[in-house]
């Protein structure tokens, strides 16, 4: 919905500054009213005003699908304004008058929404939400203390504010930023940081092949007896390196003893085949791509949606030798986060045939 840009699962990753942003755009394209069309500060604020509100707009309108990485093309005119807006309003803070109020204002509205965003992962780190919410209000009681006529050390008191403000608004997403750095944290394959980069991904992981000659429970007569689908096991866990729908492996080493025992076994097997095997999602076959170069086929591609191959095509495959085992289970791809299902995605014919005709090896 319109509101999707404010939700602190998309919002801690660059979001931390809107409302310091949003309040430097205000003031400076009120501020410079009357000024020549050529004025630079103005066309500045215009410029990165219309990039933020843009973007805003069509991530709200759109989807984002879990990649937490689009939220990059908001940070330059977020930190553009931030930037801009703070060399602004610390002019108009000394400025005095009630122009001189905003900073203050400023200050505070991006540290308390600071600390509701953090206060959500108080499992993450307790400690960034009270520490923002007591710098934020330290630092706005120092700004409005230290306005022009408010006694001699208002100079003094300035940049002690200036201070306390600098650490209540970047405190926060510098602790989330931080996070990538910690070895004891996972990384993510969407770019996410803080507590959204570092809970893994999840999913099941093959088992083992057990020796051919088992027929799949319910199944009929092998009727295509050049398939054989292995059945995965159904282990919840995080998969050292694969299971994850993105799964981004850096040798075969990454593979866990199931899934090497499998490789090897369908590889042994393989003969003339054009794949080792075919999986019913992409996530079920990530860790033998990227893992190990293996030649493994995903029904219905990167999103599990995609019409490939057909079910004629398919029973081609069988039929001519290219294709001789398929791995069923493992999820259903990427399917829900591009907006579909994976039960009525164009694959669902071939693993029903799968699963109908074939014995487990």
């Amino acid at each position: 919905g319109w509101l999707k840009m404010f939700d602190p699962a998309i919002a801690v990753q660059t979001g931390w500054l809107y409302p310091f942003a949003a309040l430097a755009l205000v003031c400076g394209v009120l501020w410079r009213r009357g000024r020549p069309r050529t004025d630079p500060l103005r066309a500045g604020f215009v410029l990165w005003g219309t990039w933020l509100v843009t973007f805003f707009l069509v991530f709200s309108a759109g989807s984002i699908g879990g990649h937490t990485y689009y939220m990059g093309v908001i940070a330059a005119p977020l930190a553009a304004l931030t930037g801009g807006g703070a060399a602004l309003l610390r002019r108009a803070h000394r400025g005095g008058g009630r122009r001189a109020l905003v900073l203050p204002g400023a200050v505070a509205a991006t540290a308390a929404w600071s600390a509701y965003l953090a206060s959500g992962y108080s499992s993450f780190l307790a400690w960034p939400a009270p520490a923002v919410a007591v710098l934020g209000l330290a630092a706005a009681m120092l700004l409005l203390a230290a306005r022009p006529g408010r006694g001699r050390f208002a100079g003094r008191i300035a940049v002690v504010g200036g201070v306390a403000s600098v650490a209540a608004v970047l405190i926060a997403p510098g602790v989330w930023t931080a996070q990538v750095f910690d070895p004891a944290a996972a990384s993510s394959a969407m770019g996410a940081v803080g507590p959204a980069g570092g809970s893994g991904q999840h999913g099941p992981r093959p088992a083992a092949a057990p020796a051919q000659g088992a027929p799949a429970s319910g199944a009929g007569a092998d009727t295509a007896p050049s398939v054989r689908a292995a059945r995965s096991g159904q282990r919840t866990g995080r998969a050292a390196g694969g299971g994850g729908p993105l799964n981004i492996l850096s040798g075969e080493d990454q593979l866990s003893a199931d899934q090497r025992k499998l490789l090897t076994y369908t590889r042994a097997h393989q003969g003339r085949a054009a794949y080792v095997f075919a999986t019913t999602g992409w996530n079920g076959a990530s860790p033998y791509i990227l893992g190990a170069g293996a030649r493994v086929l995903p029904l219905g591609g990167f999103s599990g949606r995609v019409p490939f191959p057909t079910e004629a095509g398919f029973r081609n495959l069988v039929d001519t030798g290219r294709l001789r085992y398929v791995l069923v289970g493992g999820g259903r791809g990427l399917a829900p986060l591009f907006g579909g299902d994976g039960r009525r995605a164009p694959r669902s014919g071939c693993t029903a045939r799968v699963r109908s005709d074939c014995s487990v090896v």
